[in-house]
């Protein structure tokens, strides 16, 4: 089961408040103790709230490489964010005992500007990827929609972005048995890995700040009720 979230960063409380309300906020610094521009802070701790927010808390640890993760419970999550946006994807352990794995990227088209695609076609695409790249026009909306996939799957192996350059997301479905599906929030193209047979959301969960301090509320209450939990 998958699930996926997003929230605009206008939406989420200033950084201070943000810290505070958020329950993996001990963890996050331990990994990011030098992090201290506000916008970048603000959009790696709104990803753990969108996680706390969606029901799931425990204890965060991060890989050799990074990736954060739940010790205590059968998910994977991965999220990421634009200028504006942060989204999150959750993926949980089915019944048939596959380990839970996904990845997400998104990328603003307002970007135009600040990249040249095809230098980034010709330094990172796969010989399929430049012909999908062609074939679908040559744009910039071209361009993000494979870059994102890229990016997806590069976190969905979990061996971070310096295998970007090898992974073709041409081959993958047939190479790993996982599919892409793509979404679009406001001026975010979106990209979600995740394997194949996975029933996936038609469409990205957006939560408003009153609705993400409603669950963070409820979900604090619940853990004063039941500590142990």
């Amino acid at each position: 089961m998958v699930e996926l979230y997003g929230i605009r960063l206008s939406e989420l409380p200033p950084v201070e408040k943000t810290a505070s309300r958020c329950a993996f906020f001990d963890a996050w610094h331990a990994q990011h103790p030098r992090c201290v521009a506000e916008s970048s802070t603000l959009a790696s701790l709104g990803g753990l709230l969108l996680l706390e927010a969606a029901g799931y808390t425990g204890k965060l640890a991060y890989t050799a490489l990074g990736r954060p993760y739940l010790c205590d419970l059968p998910i994977d999550f991965n999220y990421t964010h634009t200028a504006t946006h942060v989204f999150l994807a959750i993926d949980r352990a089915d019944a048939d005992g596959v380990s839970p794995r996904i990845g997400i990227d998104a990328e603003d088209t307002g970007r135009e500007s600040r990249i040249e695609p095809e230098r980034m076609v010709m330094r990172w695409f796969t010989e399929g990827e430049r012909q999908a790249y062609e074939e679908e026009g040559g744009t910039l909306e071209a361009f993000l929609r494979i870059w994102t996939k890229k990016e997806a799957f590069a976190k969905w192996q979990g061996d971070g972005l310096r295998v970007l350059q090898k992974s073709d997301t041409c081959t993958a479905t047939a190479q790993y048995g996982i599919r892409f599906w793509d979404y679009r929030e406001e001026n975010s193209v979106i990209s979600v890995c995740a394997r194949r047979e996975l029933a996936m959301p038609k469409q990205i969960r957006m939560l408003a700040r009153h609705e993400l301090l409603e669950r963070l509320s409820e979900k604090k209450t619940r853990r004063n009720e039941n500590p142990d939990d």
